[in-house]
């Protein structure tokens, strides 16, 4: 039997006298080799206008059957394409095709302002305005300045059309406490993820807060009230700082600091030198060494005395607001002698970790001391301008990155709010 587009069919069969054999010829079917890809790959084809099976995205290599075809994608991010192709028995037919983007025109229109920045998708263009061709889809317009709250809008482009963008921030007033605290909530808010902020005047004693009560994890924040609790024990003639303890295998804790890479068991060092590496390196080591020593409930016991009740060494927890306050109190020399702080904040002015609280306020001394750990990205400071400030600002998002910037963000702010 003879069929297009089949291979041929035979059978022999014996015949009989008076006999009727029926017989149901199956012919299969001539296939040919399609070897598609495109660029960029990733897309769903379609052959003669239905999904091609053993083919969910390109690149992809499938059996088709012999004959004429159109191969085509059909995309919400690309412009159609199609080709038509014939494919004999046995042949193998490459198809390959670079996809156009479908395009559509943003054009974003913002403020003249003091250290402006306009960021499309993340990336910086003209602090004033942009106008370009962008793919179809969602796309994010943020904005940020030194006088403003930031201002973040999604944007979803269509194709062939032209989307504007009128970006209208909210400016942060000096000294208007009620227009600060509603642009806190409403940045902070519209970010997702949890974030805690205490702020103290320290000229005036006036603070502000934003889930400042509420337990978070401290990261390496919490190895301050270790660090106040040792000078506290040196002031009172318990320990001298040029004593030394001597490294056991259980101290030893990698991440952050050297300590971890350069030193082994057995090694002494002072009170003093893990101090230093406590604060400026935020020295993982020299904090469980420290705590080992000193005791952990006797430390913990220290930050309630001083009103941090909920810091705690072992389970890493504290809250902004506390952490703000024992800061506070350093700068306020409410707690330790003059020596001890003196030497605290001149650790925590000099650490190896800038990226937050001192990454918009230029040259201003900023005594402080950071935690991170996965998501979760702290900082905590005295901010020692021309008006005196403690920002404490603990975040745990999905986005490490996220966390940062809002830290850099609502410090600046802070900063515009206190320069009345």
């Amino acid at each position: 039997m003879f069929a297009g587009d089949h291979d041929l069919w035979h059978s022999l069969v014996d015949l009989s006298a008076n006999h009727t054999e029926q017989l149901a010829p199956v012919a299969p079917r001539q296939f040919g080799l399609l070897n598609l890809t495109t660029d960029p790959p990733g897309v769903a084809p379609s052959l003669d206008g239905v999904p091609i099976p053993g083919c969910p995205a390109t690149p992809c290599v499938v059996s088709v059957s012999v004959g004429d075809h159109v191969v085509a994608v059909d995309s919400p991010v690309y412009v159609p394409w199609s080709q038509s192709i014939s494919l004999a028995r046995n042949q193998k037919a490459t198809v390959s095709t670079k996809l156009q983007p479908k395009l559509g025109v943003l054009a974003v229109s913002a403020p003249a302002a003091n250290g402006g920045q306009l960021l499309i998708d993340g990336n910086p263009v003209s602090a004033t305005g942009w106008t370009g061709e962008l793919q179809v889809g969602h796309h994010t317009v943020a904005f940020r300045s030194a006088d403003t709250w930031p201002w973040l809008a999604g944007v979803d482009v269509q194709w062939q059309q032209r989307t504007d963008v009128k970006v209208a921030p909210t400016s942060v007033v000096p000294g208007d406490e009620g227009a600060f605290v509603a642009g806190l909530n409403a940045y902070l808010g519209g970010l997702g993820g949890r974030y805690g902020v205490w702020l103290d005047d320290l000229s005036s004693g006036r603070q502000i807060g934003y889930h400042a009560g509420d337990s978070m994890e401290a990261a390496s924040v919490i190895k301050l009230p270790l660090a106040l609790y040792l000078l506290d024990q040196a002031a009172q003639n318990k320990l001298k700082l040029s004593d030394t303890i001597q490294l056991e295998d259980s101290d030893f804790m990698g991440g952050t600091g050297t300590l971890y890479y350069s030193n082994a068991p057995g090694d002494t060092l002072s009170y003093q030198d893990l101090l230093g590496l406590l604060i400026q390196q935020s020295d993982n080591t020299a904090w469980k060494a420290l705590k080992r020593v000193l005791g952990s409930d006797k430390v913990d016991a220290y930050a309630a005395s001083i009103g941090a009740p909920d810091c705690h060494q072992e389970d890493d927890n504290c809250t902004p607001q506390e952490a703000g306050l024992m800061l506070a109190k350093l700068a306020t020399s409410a707690v330790l002698d003059a020596g001890g702080r003196q030497m605290l904040i001149g650790l925590l002015e000099n650490t190896a970790f800038n990226d937050r609280i001192n990454y918009y306020l230029g040259n201003v001394a900023i005594a402080h001391k950071v935690g991170m750990d996965g998501g979760v990205m702290n900082d905590a400071g005295i901010v020692l301008g021309s008006h005196q400030f403690v920002i404490s600002m603990f975040t745990d998002s999905d986005n490490p990155d996220q966390g940062v910037q809002a830290i850099r963000d609502v410090s600046r702010a802070a900063a515009k709010y206190y320069s009345r």
